[in-house]
C-alpha cells in the first residue's frame, strides 16, 4: 500500500526522525514562515523566512534569496543568497552569492563574496574559535596567535569626475 508499505505489505515507514542516518537531514524554514527563537540542527538548514535569533548547525546554513536572518549564524558551511542582520561564523567556508547581504562580522578561513554581494562589517580569514556544535564565543574572539582581521574600506569615486581614476579610501 502506497509509501508506507513495503512490496509484502508490512508496514514499513520512512521518516526524517529515526530514518536511515546515512540520509542527511535538512531543515526548512519556507518562505512567508517566521521563527522568533533560537534554531539548532546537526545537519543542514535552509532559510526562505525570516529567523529572528540565532540560527547553529553543524552542517550548512543557507539563506535563500528573500530569506532574512536577524541574529548570528554558527556553522560549517554558510551560503548567503538573502539577508543576514548579525554574525556569520563558519568552520570551514562563507560564500556570499550576488544580491545578498550581511550586515556583520564574518569569520571563516574561506570566503567567496560574488560581484554584487555586500557585506557590511569585519572579515576575519582564520579558523573560528568556536564550533557549531560548541558554546559560542562571538565571531570577535581570538585565537591563540590573534585573530587575521581585514577591514574592507569604502568605495569613493575621487577624482572620478575629474576624469581621474577611482579609488579606494
Amino acid at each position: 500500500m502506497g509509501m508506507f508499505s513495503d512490496a509484502d505489505g508490512g508496514s514499513r515507514r520512512k521518516t526524517a526522525v529515526g530514518g536511515d542516518p546515512r540520509e542527511p537531514r535538512f531543515s526548512v524554514v519556507a518562505g512567508g514562515m517566521q521563527v522568533a527563537g533560537e534554531i539548532t540542527s546537526d545537519s543542514v538548514v535552509k532559510i526562505e523566512g525570516t529567523v529572528e535569533g540565532n540560527v547553529r548547525a553543524e552542517g550548512q546554513v543557507l539563506v535563500a534569496k528573500g530569506g532574512l536572518v536577524i541574529g548570528d549564524i554558527v556553522t560549517g558551511e554558510a551560503i548567503i543568497g538573502g539577508e543576514v542582520r548579525g554574525s556569520v561564523v563558519a568552520e570551514n567556508r562563507v560564500e556570499i552569492q550576488p544580491g545578498s547581504v550581511v550586515n556583520g562580522d564574518i569569520t571563516a578561513p574561506q570566503l567567496a563574496i560574488h560581484e554584487g554581494g555586500e557585506v557590511n562589517g569585519l572579515v576575519r580569514t582564520r579558523r573560528p574559535a568556536v564550533s557549531p556544535g560548541g558554546d559560542a564565543d562571538r565571531a570577535g574572539a581570538g585565537g591563540a596567535t590573534g585573530p587575521s582581521t581585514t577591514e574592507i574600506p569604502d568605495f569613493h569615486p575621487v577624482g572620478a569626475s575629474a576624469g581621474g581614476p577611482a579609488r579606494w579610501g
